[in-house]
């Protein structure tokens, strides 16, 4: 009997230490596996810097200060750092300086936040759309910026998928131009069409 109420009295001790050595081995393998995605991370961040030095080439900041300025922004934002600079080496590449790249890259990715858009969306469509209504380099901060507001006032009053809204603005951006229409009324006649239920793609056809 009293070796049946030992072993009764210890029981409960050796479920603790079992409890306690299976939390132990659940907080090790968490470790490893935000361990190996910071890697990843970290990894992914080195090549998207490695492809804005390229852009930068001889001209501009340096690779350190670039790099400040990224982090900077995605901290602001709360964003990854990563998104932020393929933002940027995609506006450089895209043939803006650098001053002009960093300010393109605040817009997309308010962009990006405000609308619910993948950070390349949101930077593609920045850039087609200062390319097709033919935006000269001195003017695109200023643009962007307009865009922006543009899609978001358009977006919050439209029954229609943001995504596509963005999509076929970004599309129709140079017919649009040529037929000396505003960003504005391109953008609402891009979502009268894709609240019908049309693509991006489609609406901006239609139009």
């Amino acid at each position: 009997e009293l070796t049946g109420n030992l072993e009764n009295a210890t029981q409960p001790l050796a479920d603790i230490t079992k409890n306690i050595l299976a939390f132990d081995a659940a907080v090790v393998g968490l470790a490893a596996v935000l361990g190996s995605k910071a890697i990843e991370e970290t990894a992914k961040f080195e090549e998207s810097l490695y492809l804005v030095q390229k852009q930068l080439g001889d001209t501009g900041p340096s690779l350190e200060k670039a790099k400040a300025d990224i982090e900077a922004v995605a901290l602001a934002y709360g964003t990854n750092a990563n998104t932020v600079a393929e933002s940027t080496a995609s506006f450089l590449a895209a043939g803006y300086d650098y001053e002009a790249a960093a300010q393109l890259v605040d817009s997309s990715t308010q962009l990006m936040i405000a609308g619910e858009l993948d950070a390349a969306v949101a930077t593609d469509a920045i850039t087609s759309s200062l390319a097709g209504f033919k935006v000269p380099a001195n003017e695109a901060a200023d643009a962007s910026v307009k865009i922006g507001d543009v899609l978001n006032k358009i977006g919050d009053i439209s029954s229609g998928a943001f995504t596509e809204i963005v999509d076929g603005f970004k599309t129709i951006a140079p017919t649009a131009k040529d037929a000396g229409l505003s960003m504005e009324q391109t953008a609402a006649a891009i979502a009268t069409i894709v609240d019908t239920g049309s693509s991006g793609s489609e609406a901006a056809t239609a139009l």
